[in-house]
């Protein structure tokens, strides 16, 4: 969390990844569908995008515990409105497939445009944060940020974030 709260601490870069992080956790599940399809094997097109979100879901749950159940719903809820949306193509794979890659380059663009906007100084590349962690981060972020996920050093936390970000701008 100190990781990410160091190089994602504006409001609007955490905006800007609220949106296109679950926009790319929507692109790699229709991705999943798509690759499930391809095999041709029966229920993978299902297989493969329900360990996607139980991944997900027992990340965030290792992280926050109870406070995940609310973003078990949200990213449910965005993950069932996108199966009903892409209905009629979920039985094309190559459209699954162009539709993932193409909505996963999209929030990657804007991802980036966003760090550009909106921060100082840039992260290093963190490809397991960027991946799969920061969609779940952001989550958390956005509770701590509002003061609805009560931690024991959360001062503590913010202080040390604050220290580390003018110890890089210096």
């Amino acid at each position: 969390m100190l990781y990410h709260l160091t190089y994602h601490y504006s409001i609007g870069l955490h905006i800007n990844h609220l949106v296109f992080l679950h926009a790319y956790v929507v692109a790699v599940f229709v991705i999943f569908c798509g690759a499930g399809l391809a095999t041709g094997v029966p229920y993978l097109d299902f297989v493969f995008p329900a360990l996607f979100a139980i991944a997900i879901f027992a990340y965030s749950a290792k992280l926050g515990g109870l406070y995940s159940i609310p973003y078990w719903g949200i990213v449910s809820a965005l993950l069932s409105i996108t199966t009903a949306f892409l209905q009629p193509w979920l039985g094309d794979y190559v459209m699954c497939l162009i539709v993932g890659f193409s909505l996963m380059l999209f929030a990657f663009i804007c991802q980036l445009i966003g760090h550009a906007m909106h921060e100082v100084f840039q992260a290093p590349p963190n490809f397991l944060h960027g991946f799969f962690a920061a969609p779940v981060l952001e989550w958390f972020s956005l509770l701590l940020r509002l003061g609805l996920m009560p931690t024991e050093n959360s001062r503590e936390l913010w202080a040390r974030v604050d220290a580390l970000r003018q110890s890089s701008l210096q």
